[in-house]
């Protein structure tokens, strides 16, 4: 949400990560905005977005990347990233 490089790749193994940083787009602060609505009240979600000639475009909800089944690389982030992750308390 702050557009920061980050230094881990993502959850496909033959993926790397970028060395140089893509630019922010003009329209970050919109984007925002729809993630914020769409992600309301959901514990994870990514939502993919895309800026095409200063329009903005909706790619896809994902609720459970590679199945839930994928992992970051270098190792560590698995546990970085999840500890971001707070589930709600299941009611008995």
């Amino acid at each position: 949400m702050n557009w920061e490089h980050q230094e881990f790749c993502g959850l496909n193994p033959v993926t790397r990560n970028g060395l140089t940083p893509v630019a922010r787009p003009a329209t970050l602060e919109m984007m925002r905005q729809i993630c914020r609505k769409l992600a309301k009240g959901k514990p994870f979600v990514r939502i993919d977005l895309y800026e095409v000639s200063g329009k903005v475009y909706f790619g896809e909800v994902t609720f459970y990347p590679m199945s839930g089944m994928g992992t970051f690389t270098p190792n560590r982030w698995n546990s970085v990233l999840g500890e971001l992750i707070h589930l709600p308390k299941e009611e008995s």
